[in-house]
């Protein structure tokens, strides 16, 4: 980090990948899309798990896994929660172009229910 700039490298097989999460009346809504670059984008594995602030940690409640061949993953899931915690979706993510691989982790926004 320089003069308070944070430098990332640069994605090599995806543009954009993101970890989403709502919560309506009990119901979590776990989403993840990534989107992969057209002509070497090959496949996109996603494994999303589903957090609950638990003590002073995030502990797994639930969890979902799926693979895509080509550019493009949208993967959603629902589950239930309890109310009076926090909650944020965090996914894995592999962007394969051919056998080169690139693995990355996105989180959700925190949802307080």
């Amino acid at each position: 980090m320089e003069n308070g700039l944070e430098i990332n490298p640069m994605a090599q097989n995806y543009t954009t990948a993101n970890a989403y999460l709502a919560i309506d009346g009990g119901t979590a809504n776990c989403n993840t899309t990534v989107n992969g670059i057209l002509g070497k984008t090959t496949k996109i594995m996603v494994r999303m798990y589903l957090q609950e602030y638990s003590g002073s940690t995030w502990k797994t409640i639930d969890n979902w896994s799926s693979t895509k061949t080509g550019t493009m993953i949208s993967f959603e899931k629902t589950a239930t929660v309890s109310k009076g915690s926090k909650y944020r979706v965090k996914a894995d993510i592999t962007a394969y172009a051919g056998v080169e691989r690139e693995s990355i982790t996105k989180y959700s926004s925190v949802i307080s229910y």
